[in-house]
């Protein structure tokens, strides 16, 4: 064949560097070769990239991989790698300049995407590899907004709330669970919807914690909480009421706060009876009280119940006498007769336990012997009777003396008032014995 110009086709690969070289022959043999080296043009990929892989990163986030095609079909230097998704997302297409792993958001929770990639030399794309992935659901990453909890009786609270931001549910919220401190028999309890719920089986005047939270099907976002009260009631009754008599005049009342307060106990009412009426009736914000100027031996009925801001609970009372006291009038009646010369009889009135501010525990008899003449006092003489004796016969008497005679009635409480001095005059001389 004649020198020219031959074209060699479909035995070269694309982007790839040869050494070629051309030589004369003749019958004698081969001549020297002339060389050249020449590289032939890049062209498209003509495979699509590797091992493409499209795993969850979040919520609404995929984190996509991928390695370069096989060496023999990139066909030159890759300058990018082309990534697509259908439906839309907002920022793709992207083009990368390399392989590796990217994180990209914007997905919309679970919805299904069709995503490919390939990659392209400066001759052109080749083929892409495609994969189809479900941007799944995550648990909220938002409480509920703008929960309130209202009083709507004293055992009723209004609970409201709204869903999580849009954008910060992960996924379709499927329920709402709602939860007290301290805890209540209906509580905790899922609800479907977001709103208003009206919940009844609360502790009267009691102050809750409660939080609610809203979850997807994988699991529940975090929480948010706040104070809500019922209304108060009225309290229930004192505990251990205890009355005692710490003198013949005062009482100590001391008692325990309601075991059931159904709200803050405001005061506490104390009223003080006697069969003739009411004495003493005060507040006090203090679980004892000291009970004062009252009087001895007397049968007082203390009632003591708690007040709130809704009024006073039922009263607890115990009726408790005072101490004893001395009595504060002498016996009555009081009266002598001379028997004889040496013997006279001494009669008086017994006091009752409301005259005496106690039980008698007896009578004291004093009697002065007088100089008839003088009236000056000599000495004096001292006789005891039984609480339940009303004279007393006194021998050993003077013939001649008279006596001036006196009587007080005692009590566990002391000694008391002494009675008029009543005279005994010495009897006729046809008395004596």
């Amino acid at each position: 064949p004649s020198a020219g110009t031959y074209t060699v086709d479909g035995v070269y690969r694309p982007a790839t560097q040869y050494n070629c070289s051309v030589f004369a022959s003749n019958s004698a043999g081969d001549g020297p070769p002339a060389y050249e080296v020449q590289t032939t043009p890049e062209d498209a990929p003509s495979g699509p990239p590797l091992n493409f892989a499209i795993t969850p990163a979040g919520p609404r986030t995929l984190e996509f991989s991928w390695s370069p095609p096989a060496e023999s079909d990139r066909n030159g230097i890759i300058i990018g790698y082309t990534l697509i998704c259908q439906p839309d997302v907002e920022g793709l297409p992207v083009t990368f300049s390399d392989a590796g792993t990217y994180t990209l958001d914007g997905f919309v929770i679970a919805s299904q995407y069709n995503c490919s990639l390939f990659a392209s030399t400066s001759a052109g794309d080749g083929p892409a590899v495609t994969q189809d992935v479900i941007a799944p659901e995550y648990a909220p990453s938002s409480p509920p907004l703008d929960f309130t909890i209202e009083a709507a009786g004293t055992t009723v609270l209004e609970f409201s709330w709204s869903p999580p931001a849009e954008e910060e549910r992960n996924g379709v919220i499927t329920g709402y669970t709602l939860s007290c401190q301290p805890p209540a028999d209906q509580l905790p309890a899922v609800f479907s919807d977001a709103g208003e719920y009206i919940l009844d089986g609360f502790i009267a005047g009691t102050e809750y914690n409660c939080s609610v939270v809203a979850s997807t099907s994988v699991g529940s976002g975090p929480l948010t909480s706040t104070m809500g009260s019922t209304e108060d009631d009225i309290p229930g009754e004192v505990r251990a009421l205890n009355v005692t008599a710490v003198a013949d005049t005062t009482l100590y009342a001391s008692w325990s706060e309601p075991l059931i307060t159904n709200g803050i106990i405001l005061f506490y009412n104390v009223i003080v009876e006697t069969t003739t009426g009411t004495v003493d009736n005060r507040s006090v914000n203090s679980l004892d009280i000291a009970i004062d100027i009252l009087s001895p031996y007397v049968p007082y009925t203390v009632s003591v119940s708690a007040s709130t801001s809704a009024g006073a609970g039922q009263s607890i009372q115990i009726i408790t006498f005072t101490r004893e006291g001395a009595p504060n009038v002498p016996p009555k009646n009081v009266a002598t007769v001379r028997l004889n010369g040496t013997h006279m009889n001494i009669t008086w009135g017994k006091l009752t336990p409301a005259e005496a501010r106690g039980f008698p525990t007896g009578y004291t008899i004093t009697y002065d012997v007088l100089e008839q003449q003088q009236r000056k006092k000599r000495q004096i003489l001292t006789e005891e009777a039984g609480p339940n004796e009303s004279y007393k016969v006194i021998g050993n008497l003077e013939l001649t003396r008279s006596y001036v005679v006196t009587v007080s009635a005692s009590t566990i409480g002391g000694r008391g008032m002494v009675s008029e001095k009543i005279h005994a005059e010495s009897p006729p001389s046809s008395l004596f014995q």
